[in-house]
């Protein structure tokens, strides 16, 4: 979302009302790759430049809401945004990630806060950029920060697990076009680009978050079965722009599902260097109450 307007439609598209506007600001510059989602009687804004979200009241009665400061951020001892090493002058800089921007890492972004809704009314699901201790001893790393956000109160944030590089420091790796797809019942496909600057290869990886339970991340980007990467050296890059879609519906009993299971269903789309788009299935099985049980992952063409 580019715009400082932003319209919703309840009946399929057929008409459109204005949903929320921010005031008295240049409305191209206004809201930059934003994400805007309804939670009961609260609207939620992202701007992509900024940790953080922006929490208005919102009634059918009272449109346009208006989003003003100040901004929401959860967490504003954590860094926002990677490394050095992608802004500082080439000439002096001999990382694998310098090498790499030497070697022509062109993007028109690379990474930006993004959100979704959550679990109940009240919940988001957002993550911005950062650099992310790995844990003791173990160094740092260009990551992204993943939270739930309490929306009717602007408090109680629950950190998740963060999503990581699967190996390198933050000279070194850094994830790049984080999506979140949501399923339309309160639960996620969180995938992105995991890059290795030191090999020049990256691949798609991916982690369905509910709220009852996380996977442990998996390759998305798969041929034969196994995971596929690919170089990334002077070709253009781009991230997803919302082509991905997702959906779950409850199994039916039978004797390989049981009452009360919950499939979650996520199209991920992505391009590669070689400017090739590529789609994948990721299919979650969970229980839609009680205890999660081991997910079922599966992913097919790519």
């Amino acid at each position: 979302m580019r715009l400082a307007l932003i319209f919703r439609s309840k009946d399929r598209g057929t008409t459109w009302e204005i949903a929320a506007r921010q005031p008295n600001t240049y409305f191209i510059n206004d809201v930059w790759r934003g994400d805007f989602a309804l939670r009961g009687r609260t609207a939620a804004l992202t701007d992509g430049r900024f940790s953080g979200l922006w929490l208005t009241s919102f009634s059918e009665q009272t449109l346009p809401a208006m989003f003003t400061e100040p901004r929401i951020d959860p967490f504003p001892n954590q860094q926002a945004g990677y490394s050095e090493d992608f802004g500082t002058d080439l000439s002096t800089c001999t990382t694998a990630i310098c090498g790499l921007r030497q070697a022509g890492l062109r993007t028109n972004f690379l990474t930006h806060t993004v959100m979704v809704p959550f679990g109940s009314q009240r919940l988001v699901l957002s993550a911005y950029p950062s650099v992310i201790s790995r844990g003791p001893g173990q160094g740092s790393t260009n990551g992204y920060i993943v939270y739930i956000l309490d929306a009717s109160t602007g408090d109680a944030a629950i950190k998740l697990e963060p999503v990581l590089p699967e190996s390198g420091n933050e000279h070194e790796s850094f994830i790049a076009f984080l999506t979140m797809v949501s399923d339309g019942r309160g639960s996620a496909l969180l995938y992105w680009y995991d890059v290795d600057a030191r090999s020049g290869e990256t691949r798609i990886r991916g982690r369905h978050v509910s709220p009852r339970f996380q996977t442990d991340d998996f390759d998305t980007s798969r041929s034969g079965g196994l995971a596929r990467s690919w170089s990334y050296a002077d070709n253009d890059w781009y991230g997803d722009y919302h082509e991905a879609e997702g959906f779950s519906f409850l199994l039916p009993t039978s004797l390989f599902a049981r009452t009360g299971t919950l499939r979650h269903i996520y199209f991920p789309a992505w391009a590669d260097a070689q400017r090739q788009s590529h789609t994948a299935r990721v299919v979650v099985d969970e229980p839609a109450a009680g205890r999660p049980i081991d997910a079922l992952l599966s992913q097919l063409h790519d």
